[in-house]
């Protein structure tokens, strides 16, 4: 997967993010998101319903909202 914040985002780390979907067709496309990258987490819901969810590395100054597009990639 690929994709970009529409907002200027503070740089950050989160290796151990979790996806929770329905389907596996739910990962397909390019998809647009909204969320949270908070001091220390981040979640993002898609429009067709996945989330991603999970704890910073190392905590962050700024949280903000956060909206962007992933186009999701078969490997």
């Amino acid at each position: 997967m690929s994709g970009s914040f529409e907002q200027i985002v503070p740089e950050f780390r989160a290796y151990e993010a979790r996806v929770k979907y329905d389907d596996i067709g739910d990962l397909t496309s390019t998809r647009t998101f909204a969320g949270r990258v908070r001091m220390n987490d981040i979640e993002l819901t898609f429009d067709n319903g996945p989330v991603i969810r999970g704890r910073l590395n190392m905590p962050i100054e700024s949280p903000t909202a956060v909206s962007g597009s992933v186009d999701w990639t078969a490997n």
